[in-house]
């Protein structure tokens, strides 16, 4: 029996034309007429899953009829084998007449053209079939430019439609220079789209490009790159600098991977997960540069590493900083790019969280971080590469990341015992922040706080009190009050008024920042630091009663976290032997000074300040229950690592001084006076210099200095 394959619409009982050619049982080959050019067309496969291709123009149809229905009347459409006699053949229609094409306007230079040809073996697609290709794809296609709006990406791509000789494809790629990598990888994955589907051809005529034969990706970049440090260079000088919005070209190549992949990544995990859009952001008073920034509500997320969270909640929206949202996340790492979860393959090159469930504290505490008010998302037109802007107007085109590894760099100098090379560049921090940022930006005084714990640290007390002073102003004005960096401003101001004996000021600011971290994350380090602090306050205050529980409390938080072997664990320990020592328990006060003593050579050596501190603590534990031959050599070698470590110039160096002073002042010689003359002498001037004649470690100094002085009979 003489079989037909035939096409019918359960909506409108139309048919689908099928060329009367017999098809056997086993055998699917028949013909039908392409809609694009009426031509016969080939069926192939099983007829449950048919794929039609035209003899003539060789394009693909009828798939996504039986998808998208009936081009009648969008019924569902279906097949069936029939008689012969059954089929209806459809008249074989001329497509219209396409309408003629204007020629290619001419390249002003000002941006990168990429001309196509057809494959070598095989015919080339039709203007028919690519024109259907870029609509298949979303663009839009006016007269004679076709350009595709992303609203994920926010990164428009364009081709020309014109007219051209046989032997070249009526269509070209045209990426404008004056923008950034995005525009660069959205134009290079449709090119590549055309290669997979056509076997298309470059014809690029940049001096830096790929010439004319196969397409390379990596020729095309670097024509591209070529072509947009030319634009940057002839426009930049001519451009206001706060006008500039920059991003690293990393983060900008992170951010469109991440949001070209938004809406299948949103499928994978489903309605009740949110996979945000990420968006570049304006940064506050004009300044140079962007940040990168989502909008959220509070639901399931799956949140990125970016700066800034824009929160849709209470009565308005609301600017957080990341720094603000990650202490709710308990210390949790962010998960790396390509992360799967539950299956799902996360966009590559962004770290992010996902949170199924959200913190509760978190979603609460929303409404009252950061500072009200949204903030300006900037068209990717408009983001330009901070290396290259930084390269051709000689600035730090991204201060905000430059300002965070030298901040880095200053701390891991510190920790090398190279102070004065950490305050010269945290100087230079300082710097850039006001001078880029200026001081409406959180950062500007992140940079000065960090300025003034490390001038501090080298015991310039009076220059850093007013560098502390401003960073906690501003950062009480630009912070959220329970901002951790704000916390750390907090206990660096205290710290320093602990260390010029200023304890009436030091204690309320411990006791506050005591409170702010336990309400940020009860239980932490942070929170064992400050009890210690504050431990130290009562002690020096004589509250031996409130200081004890203080201490042990921050010592149960380091055991229970496992950190034992830390720097804030030893402290604790250190502080707690030290109240042992003067409250006369001498056994358990031995004891723990000979265990943070051990733990500080651990973790730092003997020339470290926290390992000389233990060394004169234990010191003086000897020294006070008279054991004079293990008190001499403590305090000696205390002020000869001082001395190396800090200069002969620190206030440490004057404690050590009178440590070791005293010691050979007991001694209660002549020859033990003598040694001990000079180093009074030293203290005494050390204090005069940072700490004035009125506070009372110069008086005490002094005191002891006339005292030797009138034992030897020296005026």
């Amino acid at each position: 029996m003489q079989l037909m394959v035939e096409f019918f619409c359960d909506g409108c009982d139309f048919t689908y034309a099928v060329h009367p050619t017999p098809v056997m049982p086993g055998n699917t080959d028949c013909y039908v007429y392409c809609e694009a050019c009426g031509e016969p067309a080939t069926v192939r496969g099983d007829p449950k899953s048919l794929a039609f291709t035209c003899r003539a123009c060789a394009k693909t149809t009828f798939r996504w009829l039986r998808r998208d229905g009936c081009p009648n009347c969008r019924g569902k459409i279906d097949s069936r084998t029939v008689m012969p006699a059954q089929v209806k053949k459809a008249p074989k229609v001329a497509p219209p007449p396409e309408p003629p094409l204007p020629p290619l306007p001419a390249d002003t230079g000002v941006a990168y053209r990429l001309g196509l040809r057809g494959p070598v073996d095989g015919p080339a697609p039709s203007l028919a079939t690519l024109r259907k290709h870029l609509e298949g794809r979303g663009f839009k296609i006016e007269g004679a430019r076709a350009e595709r709006p992303d609203a994920d990406t926010r990164v428009p791509v364009a081709f020309f439609l014109h007219d051209a000789p046989p032997d070249r494809l009526p269509l070209t790629l045209e990426v404008p220079y004056f923008r950034n990598i995005a525009f660069g990888l959205a134009a290079d994955r449709e090119i590549d789209g055309l290669v997979d589907r056509y076997k298309v051809r470059a014809i690029d005529t940049h001096p830096q490009g790929m010439g004319d034969g196969p397409y390379v990706s990596a020729q095309f970049y670097r024509a591209y790159d070529h072509g947009k440090r030319e634009a940057y260079r002839a426009a930049l000088p001519s451009r206001a600098q706060a006008s500039l919005r920059t991003l690293p070209r990393s983060t900008i190549d992170a951010l469109w991977r991440w949001n070209v992949r938004r809406a299948s990544m949103q499928s994978g995990f489903g309605e009740n997960v949110f996979v945000p859009k990420v968006s570049v952001l304006a940064r506050p008073n004009g300044r140079l540069g962007a940040s990168t920034g989502i909008i959220w509500s509070g639901q399931s997320v799956v949140l990125p590493n970016v700066d800034v969270v824009i929160a849709m909640v209470g009565t308005g929206p609301r600017t957080i900083p990341m720094t603000e949202i990650l202490p709710f996340l308990k210390g949790a790492p962010p998960s790396p790019a390509g992360t799967k979860h539950d299956g799902v393959e996360v966009a590559a090159a962004m770290e992010h969280w996902a949170l199924r469930i959200v913190p509760p504290e978190l979603v609460a505490a929303l409404p009252s971080l950061g500072v009200a008010g949204g903030a300006s998302i900037v068209d990717m037109a408009e983001v330009l590469e901070a290396e290259l802007v930084g390269e051709i107007l000689g600035v730090v085109a991204d201060a905000p990341a430059e300002i965070a590894k030298r901040t880095q760099e200053t701390r891991a100098l510190y920790e090398a015992g190279k102070l004065d090379e950490a305050i010269a560049i945290a100087r230079g921090c300082e710097k850039l922040a006001r001078e880029q940022l200026g001081d409406g930006d959180r950062l500007y005084y992140a940079s000065l706080a960090n300025l003034g714990e490390l001038v501090r640290l080298a015991g310039r007390y009076a220059e850093a009190e007013p560098m502390l002073s401003v960073a906690l102003e501003g950062a009480s004005r630009l912070y959220a009050p329970n901002d951790p960096d704000r916390a750390r401003v907090v206990v660096s101001l205290a710290t320093l008024y602990f260390d010029v004996g200023k304890l009436a000021q030091a204690e309320p600011l411990f006791q506050e920042s005591l409170a702010l971290r336990r309400a940020i994350a009860p239980g932490s380090a942070d929170v064992a630091e400050s009890l210690n602090s504050l431990g130290l306050v009562q002690q020096r205050l004589g509250r031996a009663p409130m200081a004890e529980p203080l201490l042990r409390e921050a010592i149960d938080i380091y055991r229970r976290l496992g950190q034992e072997r830390t720097r804030g664990h030893a402290r604790a320990v250190h502080n707690l032997g030290v109240l042992y020592g003067q409250g006369g328990q001498y056994a358990h006060a031995e004891s723990l000074l000979r265990q943070a003593l051990d733990l500080r050579r651990g973790l730092f050596g003997d020339a470290n300040v926290e390992t000389i501190e233990s060394m004169a603590s234990l010191g003086t534990f000897y020294f006070v229950t008279r054991q004079l031959q293990h008190a001499h050599p403590l305090f000696a070698g205390a002020l000869d690592l001082t001395m190396r470590v800090l200069g002969d110039a620190h206030p440490l160096t004057a404690e050590r001084c009178m440590d070791l002073a005293l010691c050979f002042k007991h001694q209660q010689t002549l020859d033990a006076a003598r040694a001990a003359l000079p180093l009074l002498a030293r203290a005494y001037d050390i204090r005069r210099a940072r700490l004035g004649d009125a506070h009372p470690s110069t008086r005490s100094s002094l005191d002891e200095l006339t005292a030797v002085k009138r034992a030897l009979g020296v005026s």
